[in-house]
């Protein structure tokens, strides 16, 4: 390992190369003692460091110690993900300040040796105070808890404080509420426990309660992800922005807080020409142990409020949950030798709930309360989003979102899609391992999961998409819309470039294709509604179309025998990563004719010709018309002409007789699906396999919430299907 340095205007570099373990970290210590004396913010370059051991670890520690004592800090460039994944493990990487580049970390130490030049000491009866300006930015008190009215000052959050009414609890994410303290307890709003609220501190990545159910033992909850720790809140006060000054105390003697408090508000007085009405703040300190103090503090009217976290070591705001040993209020007359003190001076007192995320629904659309704590979450960088609703069945809801940042600007249109925990935990381990190492090309990423209670989502963004005037349709819009020359178009784009990575890739080997394709997995009862519904029994040998006046194989007792009898039978074919579940409602088209695929929950290798099988389905039984008697025999006609093919090199002819002038359309993209098929099956004709794939999603059907022709319309394909495959196995 090797060890360079060098000046950046004024600032010291030390360029790290190697391995940080415990002969690089010898080299290292070696380095940093030959450091003037003087030094207060040194960059380490760690770009090109590709190990790190806990002894380089606690070389580092051991530098940052050091230049905290000199009132100064390391900072961290070009962490590695492998280095920065072993300091976040160890709970250190918060401690250390990092940035993702030398520059980027020259600039900052510049400006954080500005703020150290311009500190100053003061003595105050013995106690030494250093005070150090570090942010000019605004800093506002938050007020959390039912509150409809913003109130008119910061001075008004005592009289807040001093209020005891009963109020009735809300619900907010530990990333939202950041330093703050009140009244509170762990979990959901709409299913906490009276009891389990009491004095509340949160800490950013931690938060501490000490009910008020009367055992005093106080219960903490440290998370790496603050956007998803559920608080439940009755009234609480936060601090937001950056603090306005650092203080730095040294008591030769046990001091009051309350003292410690009222010199920090004449220092103040003195930097900024007037005594602060109010001042909140975040200490650190020692006495017989440490604490980590939240509060606000009034020095004309001597008010003081908060509460604190009891630690069994010095406090710090990465703990490990055995160093956190209390939650208690705070007593201005607890004394204390030293402390390290954010002082914040709020500008305005505001309603916590007005720098939340704003949703608008389109159509009115009920958001339950657990999908609102998602979108939150998933969109908590934006300032509003505005959802429109494009899909919403048992399974999953589906929104096209716009989104603003905080200045207003729109940004890229995205998708998300709210369903169960499972089904959402299945399609993101889908998506990563058959759509990003694949089909990346106009496909989609998926920028952020979240949950809440039994509910998951995950945000869509499109990689082809130009800018935030994309517009995005259901390719099922595009298909009524559109002619069939572009429809073929789309559809081409689609599957021969597209998901070419998928099908291109066929693995010839045994398949149960009969177990695999059985529509009774997910539709056990579809016998029963064919019976109910039509009076098709499985008892009989066929099944009476009265449409046509003739008799048809009965397909239900077709899927009662020769199911079961044929599943554990396999037959060499084609196997491809397949979508599972692709239909005109998870392809999306643009006014570039882009087009983007979503939802993989369904996504994992499989007979080669599912997909386009389950295409056909769509079209036939959701883009054509069957709105009466004389539609239905049309279709019946139209479903026997596609049966006449006797393999997947076969055109089928089209027997359609009726006017529904989009049967044309549905023609010929099942001529192009079934074109598709045979290319990707290579030099094998077989149709059953096909068949099956058809039969899957046709037998379906008869569970779906539909009119009742197109489920009978169903019976009849199925029934044809299953007549073919037997002819097709008797000849």
């Amino acid at each position: 390992m090797s060890v360079s340095f060098r000046l950046d205007r004024s600032v010291p570099v030390l360029s790290v190369e190697g391995r940080l373990d415990a002969r690089g970290a010898a080299a290292f210590d070696q380095a940093w003692k030959a450091l003037p004396p003087e030094t207060s913010h040194v960059v380490l370059d760690l770009t090109a460091v590709d190990y790190l051991s806990s002894v380089g670890i606690g070389s580092l520690v051991t530098a940052e110690k050091c230049l905290r004592e000199r009132h100064g800090r390391t900072i961290l460039a070009g962490l590695s993900p492998f280095v920065a994944r072993i300091l976040e493990t160890t709970g250190l990487l918060r401690e250390f300040q990092h940035v993702s580049n030398v520059p980027a970390a020259v600039e900052q130490a510049l400006i954080a040796k500005a703020a150290r030049d311009a500190s100053t000491e003061h003595t105050i009866e013995g106690r030494l105070y250093r005070i150090s300006p570090n942010s000019t930015e605004p800093c506002v008190l938050e007020l959390w808890g039912d509150y409809q009215q913003t109130p008119d000052t910061p001075r008004s959050v005592f009289s807040i404080l001093e209020d005891q009414s009963p109020r009735t609890p809300i619900g907010a994410s530990l990333e939202e509420v950041g330093f703050a303290f009140g009244e509170g307890g762990f979990g959901n709003a709409s299913s906490h426990s009276q009891d389990c609220i009491g004095a509340l501190v949160a800490a950013g990545k931690f938060a501490g309660v000490l009910a008020a159910g009367g055992n005093s033992i106080s219960d903490f909850v440290i998370s790496g992800r603050p956007d998803e720790l559920e608080l439940v809140i009755t009234r609480a006060i936060g601090l937001s922005g950056p603090s306005s000054f650092e203080i730095d105390v040294t008591a030769p003697v046990p001091t009051p807080l309350r003292a410690l408090l009222a010199d920090s508000a004449a220092l103040l007085a003195g930097k900024t020409g007037s005594a602060p009405p109010v001042i909140g703040f975040v200490m650190r300190a020692t006495a017989a142990q440490g604490m980590l103090l939240v509060g606000v503090f009034s020095p004309d009217l001597e008010k003081l409020y908060g509460n604190s976290v009891l630690y069994e070591a010095t406090p710090t705001l990465t703990p490990k949950i055995q160093d956190l040993k209390g939650v208690r209020q705070i007593d201005a007359h607890t004394t204390l030798r030293t402390a390290s003190i954010s002082l914040y001076l709020p500008r305005a007192l505001q309603l916590g709930i007005e720098k939340r995320l704003k949703i608008h629904v389109e159509d009115e659309v009920a958001l339950q309360e657990e999908w609102i704590q998602i979108i939150r979450r998933l969109y908590r960088d934006y300032s509003r989003v505005s959802l429109t609703q494009l899909t919403g069945g048992y399974m999953a809801k589906i929104f096209r979102v716009t989104a603003y940042d905080r200045d207003g600007r729109r940004l890229l249109p995205t998708v998300l899609k709210i369903s169960t925990n499972e089904l959402i935990q299945r399609e993101e381990a889908a998506h990563r391992d058959y759509v990003q190492k694949f089909i990346l090309n106009n496909s989609t990423t998926i920028m952020g999961t979240a949950a809440a209670g039994s509910w998951a989502a995950l945000r869509y963004n499109f990689l082809g998409i130009s800018g935030p005037d994309t517009t995005l349709i259901w390719l099922r819009d595009y298909y009524r819309s559109r002619p069939t020359e572009a429809v073929l178009r789309v559809f081409d784009r689609l599957y021969t470039q597209i998901l070419k990575p998928w099908y291109g890739q066929p693995r010839w080997e045994p398949i149960p294709l009969y177990a695999d394709h059985t529509p009774l997995r997910l539709f056990p009862h579809l016998c029963e509604h064919a019976e109910r519904d039509f009076g098709f029994s499985p008892e009989q040998e066929s099944i009476y179309c009265a449409e046509l006046g003739i008799s048809l194989t009965n397909p239900f007792l077709f899927l009662r025998t020769e199911y079961p009898k044929r599943s554990a039978h396999s037959q060499l074919w084609y196997q491809a990563i397949n979508h599972g579940d692709l239909n005109l409602r998870n392809v999306l088209v643009d006014e570039k004719e882009n087009v983007y695929v979503i939802d993989f929950s369904e996504t994992r290798p499989r007979n080669i010709v599912s997909d386009f099988a389950r295409m056909e389905t769509i079209l036939k039984f959701e883009m054509t018309r069957v709105d009466t008697v004389e539609d239905l025999a049309r279709m019946i006609e139209f479903e026997q002409g596609l049966a006449e093919a006797s393999s997947l090199a076969d055109t089928p002819p089209n027997r359609y007789r009726g006017d529904d002038p989009l049967i044309e359309k549905a023609y010929s993209v099942i001529c192009r699906l079934r074109r598709y098929a045979n290319t990707v099956t290579l030099f094998e004709t077989d149709i059953v396999p096909y068949w099956l794939a058809l039969l899957e999603w046709t037998f379906s059907v008869l569970s779906y919430d539909l009119p009742p022709l197109r489920r009978k319309l169903a019976a009849y394909s199925v029934a044809i299907i299953c007549g073919r495959i037997r002819a097709q196995a008797g000849s």
